[in-house]
């Protein structure tokens, strides 16, 4: 599955039991989603547990702020899925336009 996951054009997280994190991209890092192999975006957090509890496919947009040096935030369409497997869950996040709050 790393095999695959690392041939879209997307970044991956899988997701295994006690929400531990089995599998990131390489490029998850940039974002700032995971801390001690666990994701620490508590939007995120949620997204995942909602799925974990209906099963069902869930997006949403993110802001996250673009990183310690600079100004504004990156949106993210990000994707939770449930995977048939022992329960795991993966998204992929597309970035999206990138906002310069100095413009407002």
């Amino acid at each position: 599955m790393a095999t695959l996951l690392s041939n879209i054009d997307a970044e991956a997280i899988i997701i295994g039991a006690g929400d531990v994190i089995v599998y990131m991209s390489e490029n998850v890092n940039n974002f700032n989603l995971h801390r001690d192999n666990r994701i620490n975006n508590e939007s995120l957090q949620h997204l995942v547990r909602a799925v974990r509890r209906s099963g069902n496919i869930q997006e949403a947009t993110m802001e996250l702020p673009r990183g310690p040096l600079g100004t504004g935030t990156h949106d993210l369409l990000v994707r939770v899925i449930p995977l048939e497997t022992d329960g795991l869950i993966w998204f992929a996040s597309f970035l999206l336009k990138p906002m310069d709050l100095s413009a407002s």
